[in-house]
């Protein structure tokens, strides 16, 4: 198992971390927070890159004993289109998409995934910061938190995130700016009061800069009582009036205690300095003026400024870090990975069409299907998008609805692609389901209704032909099959083992000339829908009606008759 990289005691006492890991954790959630505010992923990964070369490696050689000590920390990975490797600490990269509710960036380096968020930039995101009333968080201790930051935290997949970092064995450090420290603090409590377990081991961080206040003094003793605080790193300037606003409205606390970055790069906190604050109190009177000077208010919160000082605070304790040196050569840009981010992982998908033939119902079976992942689903056929309508059941199942590809508001005029009376003509069918991030595709398997005809025993059989005849005939895209004879008294229990079809057997009259159209799997109403059996109008009819309540049947028997491995579709939606 590779070791943990890591800075020395000198740069973790500097930054008034807790530990080496956790000083190298603050450095480089800083650079994936700044990165974070662009939506350009080459221009992203070309920055990482920078940064990775000129502070996080000359950093890690500064703290190394010797250089097999930071070998073992590093990562063979590819440079370039060239075929070259090249050590590395950061490992790939992937933003989320530009319509994200939450901007972010998922950044892997050798042993941690930093989910990492920006601050304000839109107009949803002041709507945001402007609802500051307080909403519950949590009913038993009374928690209660800001209502604009916890309705962003809700769309924060870091379950889905923290399963995927474990599955690798590594950490998640969960980070943020302003707003975005805000939604992270708030999407790790909000994770750790699903998942206490994850607090006892340890392999979840959260780091914010500048995030103003979240709750009040009920939700700061809800973290301290669970022993959660080591677990969150808070950090801002003194000088930065902006993360200090809400401070000034009732209830309103910092959760856990801020660590205060300087001008001068010094890390301190108020049990730290001296016994009237003067430090802090000298800062807050200067940040007074800044107050008049917009500009000033804004480089001050500014994500680049904070790790502007972090550097600044770096170089303090390792002397042997300039990351204003020149260079020549350019780094080769990190990789930007699919998928990196989280997502949803699809397994199985079947599909049947409705009873009108207009429409396709797609059950889905997978993992981590929740409204974090799959808020958004697109679907396509031979490459013609599709309307897609989707729901939830539970976290290993998605039930989305397609509907026939449309020209210019009008159905395209061939039956040759998804005709109501032939299945394979809606194939092949992809479903792409995702959240903030990449998008998951899987293939459909689109599959007949079965209709059965029984055949019971003693009981005048001629109508079977013609029954057959005339239903494959009308409705090719349905599944014709017979079955008997048997006893009229074993036929309920028949029936109701045959989930998602619908049977067809006669009534039980002296004449035989009826006969009851009835759902299977014991759906529905169990006497079923009489017809005659010269009738054969009134017979389709009553099909039709019976294939509605046995849809989800259809679709769930179907899933557990058909398996189709897993893959990842190559079309872009």
């Amino acid at each position: 198992m590779r070791r943990r990289a890591s800075l020395n005691k000198a740069a973790a006492r500097a930054l008034g971390a807790r530990s080496n890991e956790e000083a190298l954790e603050t450095v480089v959630a800083s650079i994936a927070c700044e990165c974070a505010y662009d939506a350009d992923p080459r221009y992203v990964a070309q920055r990482l890159a920078d940064l990775e070369q000129t502070v996080v490696l000359p950093a890690l050689r500064a703290s190394a004993r010797f250089f097999g000590a930071l070998a073992a920390t590093l990562e063979h990975i590819p440079l370039g289109a060239s075929g070259a490797h090249g050590k590395r600490h950061f490992v790939g990269v992937e933003l989320s998409v530009r319509t994200a509710t939450n901007r972010a960036l998922v950044l892997e380096t050798v042993d941690c995934y930093y989910y990492a968020l920006g601050g304000t930039q839109t107009t949803r995101d002041l709507i945001s910061d402007a609802n500051y009333w307080m909403t519950t968080l949590d009913k038993d201790s009374g928690a209660r938190a800001h209502k604009g930051f916890l309705a962003r935290a809700d769309l924060v997949a870091v379950d889905a995130m923290y399963d995927k970092a474990r599955a690798q064995g590594k950490r998640l450090v969960m980070c943020g700016h302003s707003l975005g420290g805000a939604t992270v603090v708030l999407a790790t409590i909000l994770f750790l009061l699903e998942r206490p377990e994850a607090a006892r081991s340890g392999h979840v961080h959260c780091i914010t800069f500048a995030s103003p206040p979240v709750g009040n003094e009920e939700l700061s003793r809800l973290i301290a009582e669970n022993n959660w605080s080591p677990l969150f790193t808070h950090v801002c300037a003194p000088e930065d009036r902006i993360s200090r606003l809400l401070l000034s409205r009732p209830s309103y606390v910092h959760l856990v205690p801020p660590r205060y970055l300087l001008d001068d790069g010094q890390m301190v906190d108020k049990a730290r300095t001296d016994s009237n604050g003067e430090t802090l109190e000298r800062a807050h009177r200067d940040s007074v003026g800044l107050l008049r000077q917009p500009r000033g208010v804004v480089y001050v919160h500014a994500m680049k400024t904070y790790r502007e000082k972090l550097m600044l605070t770096l170089r303090q304790a390792l002397s042997s870090l300039d990351e204003n040196s020149f260079r020549s050569d350019i780094p080769h840009a990190l990789p930007i990975h699919a998928n990196l981010g989280p997502a949803p992982l699809l397994k199985r998908a079947v599909g049947i069409l409705t009873r009108e033939g207009n429409r396709a119902s797609v059950l889905i079976s997978g993992n981590k299907i929740d409204t974090h992942t799959c808020s958004r689903t697109r679907a396509e056929i031979r490459g013609w998008s599709c309307a897609a309508t989707s729901t939830i059941l539970d976290e290993n199942s998605l039930l989305v609805h397609v509907a026939p590809p449309v020209l210019h508001g009008a159905p395209l005029p061939t039956d040759s692609l998804c005709s109501p009376w032939n299945h394979a003509s809606w194939m092949p069918m992809v479903i792409g389901a995702r959240g903030e991030f990449s998008t998951a595709f899987i293939n459909v398997n689109v599959i007949r209704r079965t209709i059965l005809l029984i055949h019971v025993y003693e009981d005048d059989k001629s109508w079977l032909p013609a029954m057959k005849e005339f239903v494959a005939k009308s409705h090719p895209e349905w599944n014709i099959e017979e079955c008997g004879p048997m006893k009229r008294d074993v036929i309920d229990a028949f029936i109701s083992t045959k989930r998602g079809c619908v049977c067809i057997h006669t009534a039980p009259s002296d004449e035989g000339s009826m006969v009851t159209v009835r759902c299977g799997g014991g759906v529905g109403d169990d006497s079923g829908i009489m017809a005659s059996v010269a009738d054969h109008r009134g017979v389709e009819k009553a099909i039709r009606t019976s294939l509605v309540p046995t849809e989800m049947d259809a679709l769930q028997a179907a899933m557990l008759r058909t398996y189709r491995p897993t893959f990842w579709a190559k079309a872009k939606l």
